[in-house]
């Protein structure tokens, strides 16, 4: 007895518990601890009701209940007057009038549960999946973002797993735990595997916790990355494009440049009467090749959305019917080739360039069918609004749409996904592998799109979609003269490039122009401030050392204002507009070849279209400025 009752004195005394003795409800003695909870000394407790001192957190019933000795508790109290000490209360009776009551702190407890409780909350409401996996690697908790993720339906099919059925590398959990042991936390990014056996690219951080009692848990946060990857994938491959785009189109230009005077002098050599048809022959398969080189340099420019395009108003469907007979000859006679029209479509486009498209699809699609088949064009309208046209990258609105379908072999995901690029191709030696590429690229730089749709063993089918204009097509214009004007005229050349400034000169000789030729701005401007004569027509390439052709053509024009102007350049329509024409009277003739010499953009520059008088006989045709 006497050690029990000295095992109560310590509890009284020492106890972390506040201890309450009531008498009929009214308080008879307390310890400490419960003197210190209420801050008053036991001389002002006694006889004073416990109603009085504690407020119930729930049902003030419940703590009548218990004062009046009719529940043991336990019961949520606060001392009155504070709501900052969170006790609980239980009662045991200690005979018919005594109860002792027995007070517990739990306020750390209550706000403890209280934050674990807020961030359940965020953690279900995340859009982030959440795991807790314990020391024994079992998953305890995972939050709804995590189910979706992995695609579950129900936490009770994953509580008490492994993570290991998660990941397509059912090792991945044990490294990650041990990384985390060692640092403390760690950030991963593996292949996660769902419930249906798909997989998905997650990016996982991962937590060492340890709670008071020293058991360890890991938490992690999880987010799906596949669409990340992909658009990184996205950018990364047209970065890669673009670069290749930018590659050939400076290839192209000097290619271009190379090409012209090949083709210029096979002209001027065919126009020689007195070639043998042996000699012909030789000239004429020289002109095949360049070409033929020229028109693969043509390809390199539409991919690279730099080519030089004439768009004008055409009807897609007399389009088609005026290249039927063409796509005829292109396709075998074992491919039926069927034309449609569900809606008329008249779009604006450059008709060389439609053309070549239908030429290149059509080449395509009877590869496909070996065995024959059938080639459907179909002209067609087509609306484009929203998220649909920003993933094509068009501006809203109706479109004119030529659909191109065969029944060949079709073509498998992988080939599917870099039909478009530059250079790939599945034909072996025999393909170039700008094709489609350059397809594509005309038809972006037309302002439209192409999509293709295949599946092996069921054909093709590919949408071009083309801007729709109101514009009435041009009428046929009569046939222009060939040449211009010559004989008094004076034309200045300025061209940087060796070979093409050569043979402008015998082009322009041959035409009876009197020339002067000069390598670059400085020199043509220098010998118009040492030569006062007149002028007539400034001929410059667009791209020069010092300045540009627009640059050069304002000091010309200053010095000789009846002078016209008319630049040739290889370069996009772009190009030439930021770089060329800005003087009045100028025009582009849009080629880095002088074959043929006298293009209809030629200007006539006689004098007397301007009202002025002949200066006589002809001079000394050319004067060369060397460098």
């Amino acid at each position: 007895m006497e050690q029990t009752a000295a095992v109560g004195r310590a509890l009284w005394d020492h106890g972390r518990d506040g201890l309450l003795i009531l008498a009929d409800g009214a308080v008879e003695d307390a310890n400490a601890t419960v003197l210190a909870w209420l801050g008053k000394p036991l001389e002002a407790l006694r006889g004073q009701a416990a109603a009085q001192l504690f407020s119930a957190r729930g049902p003030e019933s419940a703590l009548q209940a218990l004062l009046e000795r009719r529940a043991r508790g336990p019961v949520e109290v606060t001392p009155r007057g504070t709501s900052a000490l969170i006790l609980e209360l239980s009662a045991a009776p200690l005979d018919d009038a005594r109860t002792l009551l027995s007070l517990r702190n739990v306020s750390g407890a209550r706000a403890l549960q209280n934050e674990l409780s807020q961030k359940r909350l965020a953690m279900e409401d995340s859009l982030c999946g959440y795991d807790v996996v314990d020391a024994q690697g079992r998953l305890v908790y995972v939050n709804q973002a995590y189910l979706d993720m992995w695609g579950y339906a129900d936490a009770d099919e994953v509580l008490g797993t492994s993570p290991a059925g998660h990941c397509q590398d059912p090792e991945l959990p044990a490294r990650i735990i041990g990384t985390v042991e060692a640092q403390g936390s760690a950030t991963f990014e593996f292949l996660a595997l769902r419930k249906d056996g798909s997989t998905f690219d997650a990016l996982m951080a991962v937590q060492l916790s340890v709670d008071e009692l020293g058991r360890k848990a890991y938490i992690g946060t999880s987010l799906d990355v596949s669409e990340l990857r992909r658009l990184n994938a996205e950018v990364a491959h047209l970065q890669q494009l673009e670069a290749i785009g930018a590659l050939s189109a400076g290839l192209a230009h000097d290619f271009n440049n190379m090409l012209s005077p090949i083709l210029g002098s096979s002209d001027l050599l065919l126009l020689d009467p007195g070639l043998n048809d042996e000699q012909r022959e030789h000239v004429e398969l020289i002109q095949q090749a360049a070409e033929h080189a020229r028109r693969l340099t043509q390809q390199l420019l539409a991919i690279s959305r730099k080519q030089i395009l004439s768009p004008r108003p055409v009807e897609l469907e007399q389009a088609i019917q005026d290249n039927a007979g063409l796509l005829r000859r292109v396709l075998r006679e074992d491919v039926e080739l069927v034309l449609e029209t569900q809606e008329p479509a008249r779009v604006l486009v450059d008709p060389v360039q439609l053309q070549q498209i239908l030429v290149n699809l059509a080449a395509n699609a009877r590869d496909a069918m070996p065995r024959g088949g059938c080639l459907t064009v179909r002209v067609g309208r087509r609306r484009f609004e929203g998220e649909e046209a920003s993933a094509r990258r068009l501006d809203p609105g109706t479109y004119g749409c030529l659909l191109i379908a065969d029944d060949g072999e079709g073509m498998p995901p992988e080939v599917l996904a870099h039909v478009f690029d530059p250079f790939f191709t599945t034909k072996g030696q025999t393909g170039t592998g700008l094709g489609l590429a350059s397809v594509k690229g005309i038809a972006e730089q037309h302002g439209g799109h192409v999509q293709i749709e295949s599946v092996q063993g069921s054909g093709t089918t590919i949408t071009l979609c083309l801007p729709l204009t109101e514009e009435a097509p041009a009428a046929p214009s009569p046939a222009r003269a060939a040449a211009a004007t010559s004989g008094e005229a004076r034309v200045l050349v300025v061209e940087d490039n060796d070979l093409l400034r050569q043979i402008v000169e015998r082009v322009l000789e041959q035409a009876g122009y009197r020339m002067t030729l000069a390598a670059s701005p400085d020199e043509a401007l220098a010998w118009l401030d040492a030569h006062p004569e007149q002028l007539d027509l400034l001929l410059t390439d667009v791209i020069l050392p010092g300045m540009n052709g627009r640059e050069l053509s304002e000091a010309v024009v200053l010095r000789r204002p009846q002078a016209r102007v008319l630049y040739m350049s290889g370069y996009s329509r772009n190009v030439i507009a930021r770089r060329g024409p800005s003087s009045r009277g100028s025009r582009s003739w849009r080629s880095r070849s002088p074959r043929g010499s006298c293009s209809p953009a030629w200007p006539r520059c006689s004098p007397d279209e301007r009202g002025g008088r002949s200066r006589g006989p002809r001079q000394k045709p050319s004067v060369r400025l060397d460098r």
